[in-house]
Formats: C-alpha cells, structure tokens, sequence
C-alpha cells in the first residue's frame, strides 16, 4: 500500500496537483513511517504550495531518514530562500549540499543559489553591512554572470558608499545585459551621474527614464524631481521648477517641495 501510494502522489505531484499529492504521501508516510522519499516528496509539495514551515519539518525528517538525499536538500534550500530573513545562511549551506551531493545538478541550481547569495545581500544591504553586500551580489554574479539584478543592486551599494565609478559600472552592466527590462537601471546611473558632476549624462539618463516611464507608468515621476535637481544645480532654474511641479503635481513629497521653494528663490 506504501508504494502504491507514494507512486501516486508522485505522479500527481508530476501533474503538480500538489493538494491530492499531499494526501498520497501522508498515506504512504502512514504505513511506512520510514519513507525519506514521500517525507522529501510531501514537503515539496508544501513548498508548491507556499507552506513553508510544513515543507521545512517533512524536509528535515527525510534527511534526518536519509542524509544523503540531495532532492531534500534541494527543496529545503529553496524553502529557506523563499521564507527570506534569517534563512538565507541555512539556503546558502542546503543547496551547497545538494551540489556537493550530486554535482550534475551544478548548472542546474545555478540560478537558484545566486538568488539565494542575492537575497542575503540585500538583508546586508538594509542593515548597512555593505561589505557583506557586496560579497554576497559578487557571489551572485560569479554564479550567474547573466543576472543584471546582482549588478544593479551591487551597484547601488557602490553608489551608497560613493564609490561611483564602481556604481556606474555595475549599471552599464546590468543595462547591457537587459536594456528593456527597467528604467531604474537608468535612474540610479543618471543619478550617480549627477553626484559626480556629469550633468549632461545624468539629464540624458534621467529624460530617457521619463520618456519610457510616461508610457507604462504616467503616474511614476520620480525621475521628474531627480532631474529638476539636475536644473537647479546648473542654474537652470526655469526648467527646474518645471519639472517639480510636474512631480509634485502627482506626488507631493516635503523633499521635492523644499527642492521648489529654493529653484524659486533662486529665480528671485
């Protein structure tokens, strides 16, 4: 009756009915308490179905069955990275395992643990540890050095720590590898642009963030103030006022409104 129904539910699970699927393996866990595989199986399908805590016990009962079960492993990892925080260590060292395990599964998991070392450095990153932060990105990129996301947001740790060349090049990057995909690439770039004196770049960087935004998002115009800041740094007072009101019109942020009030005490 175990087999039958560990077969079953993973075949369902196959199917991916994970909520029948969970209902073959407890019967097959119910006759053979011992059954790594439907234990492994069952959490992953909690998993499937975002319970992450459920995943996480069935998951550590079939390593505890089988240690050497790098599918465990595996899903656990990945559970740990999705439930974020404090879990991202214990992802890191899982799927770590699971490679060490069964290294076939390298290019396979390649992904999932640069998301994993992403996720981490971004828990560095809120809580100011930048050298961590840019460790784990780094980690990233080594293992995925198609993910512009890992580029981006090292590059905004640079920025942060106003080590801007490194920034700028962490955004050339990312917008390389993906031009399309999003204007905060161009955002923070032109940002970076500003703070080094670049003006000219910045302004082109930070039109094209409104030229590209004002058809998906008209109502995103941060790029409006950033480049009204622009104006008033280099006088240009008229195209500065311009541009906040334009952002304060449909968000009116105390920043941009200080930011206002002196582009028009400037213009006396």
């Amino acid at each position: 009756m175990s087999c039958t129904s560990y077969g079953t539910g993973k075949k369902l699970y196959d199917e991916e009915d994970y909520e029948n699927a969970i209902i073959k393996f407890t019967e097959a866990i119910t006759f053979d308490p011992k059954n790594a595989n439907a234990y492994c199986y069952r959490g992953a399908s909690y998993l499937m179905d975002c319970e992450f805590s459920k995943a996480i016990r069935d998951l550590n009962k079939a390593i505890k069955l089988d240690p050497k079960k790098a599918d465990a492993y595996e899903y656990r990892g990945k559970a740990y990275r999705i439930k974020g925080k404090s879990d991202y260590d214990k992802a890191i060292r899982d799927l770590n395992k699971t490679i060490e395990l069964d290294p076939e599964r390298t290019m396979k998991l390649k992904a999932e643990r640069a998301l994993a070392y992403e996720h981490r450095g971004n828990d560095h990153h809120i809580k100011g540890e930048y050298d961590q932060a840019i460790n784990d990105y780094s980690k990233a990129i080594e293992l995925d050095p198609e993910r512009d996301t890992a580029y981006e947001l090292r590059g905004d740790v640079y920025r942060e720590m106003g080590h801007y060349d490194q920034a700028i090049d962490d955004y050339n990057k990312a917008i390389e590898l993906d031009p399309e995909r999003d204007t905060a690439y161009y955002e923070c770039r032109g940002d970076v642009y500003r703070m080094k004196g670049l003006y000219d770049l910045a302004i082109s960087d930070l039109t094209r963030v409104i030229e590209l935004d004002s058809k998906v998002f008209p109502k995103e115009y941060n790029a409006y103030a950033s480049r009204g800041l622009v104006y008033m740094e280099t006088g240009q007072k008229d195209l500065a006022i311009s541009d906040l009101e334009k952002a304060i019109s449909i968000n009116p942020n105390d920043q941009w409104k200080d930011w206002l009030a002196e582009a028009k005490a400037m213009q006396g």
